[in-house]
């Protein structure tokens, strides 16, 4: 056996000591065709425009001279490629139905199924019961009332007599004491009614009012929230799909410098040590694809999680990264939801309800007037109070002014009011503060479109260039003097610069969305907008 021979099976026995620590060569290959075709399918619904002297707007993920690059055509009765879908797509397409293929769906899904919109419209309609507990206090009070009462009265005067002999001191005559049971019942109708409570019951209701109004808007905020975070899992998602594609293109890649350099080795064309380093850049290229697939998935549940659905632990990566829609599609779907002087009128409303609560306070330290009307009816018997209610002849009626005011209650009052003062100047010194993060954080939002842009031409000239350095290896090839080899690392190249630009629009769509929602670092408490 000479020593090609010997090379020969030596190279054979590596490949086969390698690929079972690898998840399978031709499993993989099988998947980034699918892969690729998928994303033939997205970047045929994308169209790229030059990134220069215009908006900053995410473009298209790849241009349509990239399309071939993650085309995989299957041939139809006359052996060419068609595009048509067969039977095992359109099944396909049937089972991921369920899941959203755009962001537009992904944010109708999450307003319909994510509990944080239906607590928010909870709360909105419990703010509208307090207005209506506030318009209450305008109007009078009717009450009925029942008295029932049991007394003994130890009358002197009962008319009877006794007299006493003592002996040398004479007769002594004294009234007898008689113990005279009484029972009464007194039903009665009363009528009350506030003629001034120091304008508490107007404080209350214009209190009541903001509260209502200031729901309104955090309903609308939370449901800013909800979009933002589905935008946001929606675009990273995205971008684990283009990495895993670039993973995927790599492996292939690797995999033909592989089988290329098994050949050359057994040729004894190159070292041990070139053929290994091979080998181990395969292996490295598959761990990274299993990397980006990790990856891929729990971005994928954060994503599901956002629309508040189920993620299945056993879903294919295709099924992941199908979408219809462009990033563009996407941006103009998130736009409608930015309303941006939402977060300033929800601390406006926070402000005007700590005022209306110093008025409610200061209420009490004011005298109360209130008028009242009593009709009662009186029934008396000496027997039992079952016997006064079919008594009830006697009538008592009643007209009054009542008059009340506090003199002293320790300060009481005094320090809430001061309380209630204090509050509204921390909320306006916290609006003033916000107001300056918001205007800060969309500082901050504009250069990082303004750095996406410029990535995003960046990317765009590399894909060019890249596509220049295909195209030449293609010349080469067809002319004799290139590689098959030379034109695959070429090819690489692009689609790796095409991975790149998508990213890079990706990168665009999240710097947009920050621009379009300022956040502000601090969560509200929920204590500012407390019933009194």
């Amino acid at each position: 056996m000479n020593k090609n021979h010997v090379k020969a099976l030596h190279a054979l026995c590596s490949v086969c000591l390698i690929t079972p620590t690898m998840p399978g060569l031709a499993e993989v290959a099988r998947a980034a065709e699918t892969q690729d075709a998928m994303m033939l399918r997205y970047s045929q619904s994308l169209t790229f425009k030059p990134a220069a002297a215009r908006p900053l707007r995410v473009v298209s993920m790849l241009d349509s001279r990239q399309a071939a690059s993650f085309r995989t055509q299957k041939p139809d009765a006359q052996g060419y490629g068609s595009d048509a879908p067969d039977a095992a797509d359109l099944a396909e397409n049937a089972a991921q139905s369920a899941r959203p293929r755009s962001l537009e769906q992904a944010i109708q899904i999450a307003l319909r199924k994510r509990l944080t919109i239906r607590i928010a419209q909870l709360a909105r309609q419990s703010a509208q019961t307090k207005i209506d507990q506030a318009q209450a206090s305008f109007k009078p009070t009717v009450r009925v009332l029942a008295d029932a009462l049991a007394t003994n009265n130890y009358d002197t005067y009962s008319g009877t007599t006794s007299s006493v002999n003592v002996p040398g001191a004479g007769t002594f005559t004294a009234e007898t004491i008689r113990s005279l049971p009484k029972y009464q019942i007194t039903p009665s109708l009363r009528i009350d009614y506030d003629l001034y409570n120091g304008g508490r019951d107007q404080a209350m209701l214009a209190h009541a009012v903001v509260q209502k109004d200031s729901m309104d808007v955090q309903q609308s905020l939370t449901v800013r929230r909800v979009v933002l975070e589905v935008a946001q899992s929606y675009f990273q998602l995205r971008h684990a799909c283009v990495r895993r594609a670039m993973a995927q293109s790599a492996v292939q890649l690797a995999q033909e410098k592989q089988t290329l350099a098994a050949t050359r080795w057994s040729q004894g064309r190159i070292a041990d040590i070139e053929y290994r380093t091979v080998a181990n850049a395969l292996s490295e290229h598959q761990l990274t694809l299993k990397l980006r697939k990790t990856e891929l998935e729990s971005t994928y549940l954060q994503f599901s999680t956002a629309i508040n659905s189920v993620s299945s632990a056993n879903t294919e990566a295709d099924a992941m990264c199908g979408f219809d829609s462009t990033q563009e599609q996407d941006l103009a779907a998130v736009a409608p939801y930015a309303e941006p002087g939402l977060d300033n009128k929800k601390n406006l409303l926070e402000l005007q309800a700590a005022q209306k609560q110093i008025q409610i306070q200061q209420a009490a330290a004011r005298p109360k007037i209130s008028l009242y009307a009593q009709y009662a009816g009186v029934g008396r018997t000496d027997s039992s109070n079952t016997t006064s209610v079919s008594n009830v002849h006697r009538r008592d009626a009643s007209v009054g002014v009542a008059l009340s005011y506090t003199l002293f209650d320790g300060g009481l009052v005094r320090n809430k009011i001061a309380e209630s003062v204090l509050e509204a100047e921390r909320l306006q010194l916290r609006n003033q503060e916000w107001d300056d993060e918001r205007a800060r954080a969309r500082e901050k939002a504009q250069l990082k479109m303004k750095s996406a842009q410029l990535q995003q031409e960046l990317a765009q000239s590399r894909l060019e260039l890249a596509t220049s350095q295909r195209q030449l290896a293609a010349d080469k090839l067809n002319h004799g003097t290139g590689s098959t080899l030379a034109l695959s690392e070429a090819q690489n190249r692009e689609d790796v610069a095409a991975a790149e630009l998508a990213i890079a629009h990706n990168e665009a769509a999240l710097a947009q969305l920050d621009f379009l929602f300022p956040a502000v670092a601090r969560q509200r408490t929920g204590a500012e907008l407390t019933a009194p």
